[in-house]
């Protein structure tokens, strides 16, 4: 499963996994409601037939089962109620080659029942080399009644080798208006409220509970001093934030951030292209038109356009693995040169 973070992967594993594994009646559609006690336990993301494996940090020996089992239960419990929930554990490190022959033992087992045994990795990306390779062996000659789904944001990010033997679904972001939608509709929250989130999602359904779980105004606020910091040069503001972002943040939340720089510069375009009565309709950053309108005056079209493309070399740079305070301290010096 190939595509960007909250799409759907986990959830269509997920439901996969319970289709293969149901004792009920036969299973039409994923909107069909079955409660036995295999699709119970899929639910629950604690059937017998599923397993799964994820990046775990560095630890001394495999058989600290505390670490690894607090891990899986975080894991586990997060997923249950929400498989579009975003986990980020800290210091998570690979997927290693103990968790692979393990996970080639559980796979030569006979499954629950009449069901299949399934596994998800995530990210598949994670897998050291080692790892790779040993999973490449179960790829080539997998034991019968046995599924395995690799979920991963990038395929160019998994070995040829691998890929080759995978029967590939991608996924591609969603649309504002299902993201609005489902934001109704799962969280309560009102559509004029939901509409501004689901735009600055950028067709991710987990970075849209996020902002809203986390307080949009406080984001976006803390987006817009970084960029007045950098349009006059305040060094010592700049410094502040490289410090705070590149120490209390990972890159996925890093990203994030830059990606709320964006919407700022968007918005100002958006505001030089239309009148403001069609612009609204458009905005992500609603109740800020004063401050979006000021940007959009004082600096035209080109200079906005240049400061988009250098945030996005930034989020290439973190990809890249560049160390985050480089990544954002040459962003800062780039966007100064660019508005003075």
């Amino acid at each position: 499963f190939a595509g960007p973070p909250g799409t759907g992967r986990s959830a269509l594993a997920i439901e996969l996994a319970r289709t293969l594994s149901c004792t009920g009646e036969i299973i039409h559609s994923a909107y069909d409601e079955c409660e036995c006690n295999a699709c119970y336990n899929m639910r629950k993301w604690q059937h017998p037939n599923l397993t799964m494996l994820f990046p775990l940090p560095p630890m001394e020996t495999k058989k600290d089962e505390t670490t690894v089992g607090t891990l899986f239960e975080e894991l586990r419990k997060s997923k249950a109620e929400d498989p579009y929930s975003q986990l980020q554990f800290k210091g998570s490190g690979q997927i290693l080659i103990w968790q692979i022959r393990e996970l080639r033992n559980k796979m030569s087992l006979a499954p629950d029942r009449d069901g299949t045994r399934v596994a998800i990795i995530q990210p598949a990306d994670r897998m050291n080399k080692h790892a790779s390779n040993a999973l490449l062996k179960l790829l080539e000659e997998p034991p019968k009644r046995c599924t395995l789904i690799l979920i991963t944001d990038s395929l160019k990010s998994l070995p040829a080798t691998i890929v080759s033997r995978c029967q590939v679904l991608r996924f591609a972001p969603l649309g504002t208006r299902i993201i609005a939608e489902e934001l109704q509709n799962r969280t309560g929250v009102s559509e004029k409220k939901a509409n501004p989130v689901a735009r600055m999602a950028r067709g991710n359904y987990s970075l849209a509970v996020s902002l809203l779980d986390e307080g949009l105004s406080d984001q976006l606020d803390e987006s817009l001093a970084f960029l007045r910091a950098t349009a006059v040069n305040n060094a010592a503001q700049i410094s502040e934030y490289v410090t705070k972002w590149s120490r209390g943040y990972s890159k996925q939340e890093i990203t994030n951030k830059l990606n709320n720089l964006s919407v700022w510069l968007k918005d100002a375009m958006i505001t030089q292209s239309f009148d403001e009565e069609h612009a609204l309709t458009y905005l992500s950053t609603t109740g800020h038109i004063k401050v979006i309108q000021k940007i959009a005056d004082r600096y035209s079209t080109e200079q906005l356009s240049m400061v988009w493309k250098e945030i996005e070399e930034a989020k290439l740079g973190l990809d890249s693995n560049v160390m985050i305070s480089l990544v954002i301290s040459s962003l800062a010096v780039k966007m100064f040169r660019i508005f003075r």
